[in-house]
């Protein structure tokens, strides 16, 4: 299964904000094992690169945006999924632009904290509590 992460997933992740990063286990779990392919859209390491420093300082967001281009695979971001993105009508043109790349990656779907965001219906969407379920999580 290739998953694509939305931003927040990313940086629950790398930088272990609980509550949430304690529901990623089972992403976790199944990426180590080989079930799951977790993907990024590339217009998210500018994202988790911002975030990061605001919150933990540019030293630590560089050493965060590094070990997230070692873990995950790229969705591009080019002007065929611009164009794609602009075309879903969402609420949020940064979740569209995430939808849209990942339906040009050939991923399977999304996981996000905030499924209503991704509710143009192009690609699967998952929270990480029906994404545990769907990787057979206990």
């Amino acid at each position: 299964m290739k998953v694509l992460l939305d931003t927040n997933i990313v940086l629950d992740l790398l930088l272990d904000r609980r509550p949430w990063s304690d529901t990623l286990a089972p992403l976790v779990a199944a990426t180590v094992d080989g079930r799951v392919e977790a993907w990024v859209a590339g217009t998210s390491f500018t994202n988790v690169f911002y975030v990061a420093r605001k919150l933990v300082g540019i030293d630590r967001a560089r050493a965060i945006t590094k070990a997230c281009l070692a873990s995950f695979q790229v969705a591009p971001v080019d002007a065929a999924v611009l164009r794609g993105a602009m075309s879903l009508e969402g609420r949020d043109f940064e979740d569209d632009v995430q939808i849209a790349a990942a339906q040009a990656a050939g991923l399977d779907g999304v996981l996000t904290r905030d499924p209503k965001g991704f509710s143009a219906g192009v690609v699967l969407v998952w929270s990480p509590e029906s994404f545990a379920i769907a990787v057979g999580a206990p």
